[in-house]
């Protein structure tokens, strides 16, 4: 387990076959009394979560599933840039 809890969700939502931002809602009501900001931290921990996986796969040789994580590192950081811009706007 991590010191943040919401690592933890975050690698489940983000290894998940039928990822879906109502799936996570109801990961995160079943886990109960989460921080402010935790679903800013939670798109944070899945763009680290593929970075870290396109690091340990590029290591040990293994391009071939890199395409994939480079598409899921793009769509992760516009989450987090269409987040920041609907907060500056407000």
């Amino acid at each position: 387990w991590s010191i943040d809890p919401l690592l933890e969700l975050a690698k489940t939502h983000c290894y998940s076959r039928r990822r879906s931002e109502s799936t996570l809602t109801a990961l995160a009501d079943g886990y109960g009394g989460l921080r402010d900001g935790w679903r800013d931290a939670i798109d944070l921990y899945v763009l680290y979560q593929w970075l870290e996986l396109g690091d340990w796969s590029a290591a040990g040789g293994n391009t071939a599933p890199l395409a994939g994580i480079t598409d899921e590192i793009r769509a992760a950081r516009r989450r987090l840039t269409a987040r920041e811009l609907r907060e500056s706007s407000r």
